[in-house]
């Protein structure tokens, strides 16, 4: 995370409704620069997110929060 320290959007779709979230967080990792990640605040673990990542040549990191929330952090390695 401190490799992207002021370089990071950061996008909340916690209460969006299927399949928003995925279109959302696909739209904003086109819009991203080379040195930029993209921090999610999501509602769970997005499994058919995860595929289109890798195939785009993105990979994440999650962390679980106290409410059973997740945050993810995509970036390109």
């Amino acid at each position: 995370m401190s490799r992207y320290e002021g370089h990071m959007r950061t996008i909340d779709v916690r209460n969006l409704e299927m399949p928003q979230p995925m279109i959302m967080i696909l739209e904003n990792l086109q819009e991203l620069q080379e040195h930029e990640a993209l921090f999610v605040y999501h509602k769970k673990l997005p499994v058919y997110l995860l595929p289109h990542l890798r195939e785009r040549g993105y990979a994440h990191s999650t962390q679980p929060t106290a409410d059973g929330k997740m945050n993810l952090i995509i970036y390109k390695p």
